[in-house]
């Protein structure tokens, strides 16, 4: 590529990420941006109560006080802490600055479609979608501990490719193990990245694939073991992750109605715990629900697989619905049709780069939380490989039709883009409208 076209190209990907800052923060502001107390809105509207748990265990540690708790890992507050010692310290701060990170993940996304082979022109789309996509867009904003996830997954799946490329394929690996150990400190959700991990290495490494996943294992182990040491001193367990997994799997059997006590929700698991002499969020809770979910296993085996079953559709069929619903007819168009996109770009691109990109937040979301417990903010990574995937079908439709007749195929891109950009105004400019109504 042409010093010419690099510039280019990165001009493109800053206009993006403005883009997508822009869009984010209409977001900020239309979901409890302009309340008088966010947290209040926050508990009647979105998840408020564990927003206000990550930013008050925030000010403690700022406070010079320790992290004491085990129902949620410490990543997340600590990350809010070192906001706060640099000077961001309001929740709208916090939010933009979330914003902001997310907003330069377009550049990830855009190398990410490089992986999968498609020209410039489509890698651009697709930093453009992932910069307007609401599940993305509003998905960042939220001081919840998920708000980042999406961005995680993609750099390391990212960062996993480029470690399978020589040389120095340890130091690589180490810098991807050292990612997934500390992502799975600000969501437990993530540590199991290390199994596809481990078997992205071990098929793309040299003969010397032993040192990749050696330093891979190695440098995942650091920060949890150092987390589990210090659960150990403080309170006499070795806790790598949380104790909220014994919950999330007895409150996933709830998810599908039951004759067997199975509920999803955190006050009817509480008394359950309370009618047991147990404390919410302690290791004694976390090994009674492990206890009543193996029960359930071995009294009810097909409830279980049944629930298991369910949550394979919801996620790979369904996302997070929030009001006003922009971009609501492509979102469902993705919904319903983001797994078969994903089946036909990997038959399109058949290289185990591209399985591995296109493949991996779907399955990954199926075979780990999906296995447990679902909840829509929990997987929005999946759609990540949805919007790629589209793009990849895109690209290799243009690629036919430019073979057989450029002119008919440019007369499409110049219809399509001519469409897209007419629905992405019209989408755009009911956003700011609905921001304008809330403000006043």
């Amino acid at each position: 590529m042409s010093s010419r076209t690099t510039s280019s190209v990165a001009l493109a990907l800053v206009a993006v990420a403005l883009l997508a800052m822009w869009t984010r923060l209409q977001y900020v502001d239309l979901y409890g941006g302009r309340a008088e107390s966010y947290s209040a809105w926050a508990s009647e509207h979105y998840f408020g109560g564990l927003s206000e748990f990550y930013l008050s265990a925030a000010a403690r540690l700022v406070s010079h006080g320790e992290y004491t708790e085990l129902h949620h890992p410490p990543g997340y507050p600590y990350i809010l802490a070192a906001l706060n010692a640099i000077g961001i310290k309001t929740v709208r701060a916090i939010r933009i600055t979330q914003s902001a990170f997310d907003a330069v993940i377009v550049f990830v996304v855009y190398r990410l479609a490089r992986r999968l082979s498609v020209s410039r022109g489509w890698a651009l789309f697709a930093a453009i979608a992932y910069a307007l996509w609401p599940l993305f867009a509003i998905g960042a904003t939220w001081p919840l501990a998920e708000s980042l996830s999406v961005g995680l997954v993609a750099v390391m799946i990212n960062a996993l490719v480029w470690a399978a490329s020589a040389p120095h394929q340890g130091v690589k690996a180490s810098v991807c193990g050292g990612l997934i150990g500390m992502s799975a400190l600000i969501r437990p959700d993530l540590i199991l990245l290390i199994v596809p991990a481990l078997m992205w290495l071990l098929v793309a490494g040299g003969a010397r694939r032993w040192m990749p996943l050696t330093a891979a294992i190695v440098a995942c182990a650091v920060p949890l073991v150092a987390w589990g040491a210090h659960n150990r001193r403080t309170h006499g367990a070795w806790i790598f992750g949380s104790t909220s997994s014994g919950l999330n799997l007895w409150e996933g059997l709830g998810e599908l109605p039951n004759n067997y006590g199975y509920v999803l929700d955190d006050s009817a698991a509480n008394h359950a715990l309370m009618a047991n002499g147990y404390t919410w969020g302690s290791v004694e809770a976390d090994r009674y629900f492990r206890r009543e979910y193996l029960r359930a296993w071995r009294e009810h085996p097909t409830f279980v697989v049944h629930a298991m079953a369910v949550r394979v559709g919801h996620v790979l069929f369904e996302s997070e619905h929030l009001q006003p619903l922009f971009f609501g007819r492509a979102r469902q168009m993705v919904d319903a049709l983001g797994a078969l996109f994903v089946v036909l770009a990997a038959l399109v691109r058949r290289n185990r780069v591209a399985w591995f990109v296109l493949l991996l937040p779907p399955l990954y979301a199926v075979f780990s939380i999906g296995l447990m417990h679902y909840e829509p903010r929990y997987v929005r990574y999946v759609q990540l490989s949805y919007l790629l995937a589209a793009v990849v079908l895109a690209d290799e439709a243009w690629r036919w039709m430019n073979a057989h007749n450029r002119i008919v195929a440019r007369s499409a891109v110049v219809a399509a883009v001519l469409l897209s950009s007419a629905y992405v105004t019209r989408e755009l400019y009911a956003l700011h409208r609905a921001v304008g109504l809330v403000s006043r």
